[in-house]
């Protein structure tokens, strides 16, 4: 799947391409097929190698990075904060976000509903699949080689 994004502007304007994902088999459809039909290959890109232990720094790896948005709007804190913003994204590749002002109620509603969605059926799921091309949907996205791991 070519996946492209606007890159701003009014709707004539060109796209640029963020690249092409292979389609890969879900997690839950491969947890209910028979035993006997799963393969060493068909599992083994689900199966994380042993993680070198110096890969992350001790002393950020009891944590998952905790990014202020207040911090980087306020002169005085905005090379600290964008600092650890760019670790939390090069080295762990999220973070959580405070002081970014969503009501705790649309949180928990919206947490309530993410636990309901993954709840459903595969089939229903996958009727709001990810579509070629396109950046919003369910699914696996941005799996560039076979060798992979997802």
């Amino acid at each position: 799947m070519e996946v492209e994004a606007s890159c701003g502007g009014s709707a004539g304007e060109s796209r640029w391409s963020l690249g092409s994902s292979l389609a890969v088999r879900n997690v839950q459809d491969l947890v209910s097929s028979a035993a006997d039909e799963l393969t060493a290959d068909m599992i083994e890109r689900y199966i994380q190698p042993d993680i070198d232990a110096h890969a992350v720094l001790a002393e950020h790896s009891d944590e998952v990075p905790v990014i202020d948005l207040g911090k980087l709007v306020n002169a005085e804190t905005v090379e600290a904060e964008t600092a650890k913003l760019k670790f939390a994204c090069e080295e762990w590749g999220f973070f959580q976000v405070v002081n970014h002002g969503v009501p705790d109620e649309v949180i928990v509603g919206i947490k309530q509903n993410i636990h309901k969605f993954f709840e459903l059926p595969l089939g229903v799921k996958n009727a709001y699949a990810q579509r070629p091309g396109d950046l919003q949907g369910y699914g696996q996205g941005f799996v560039l080689s076979d060798d992979q791991k997802a």
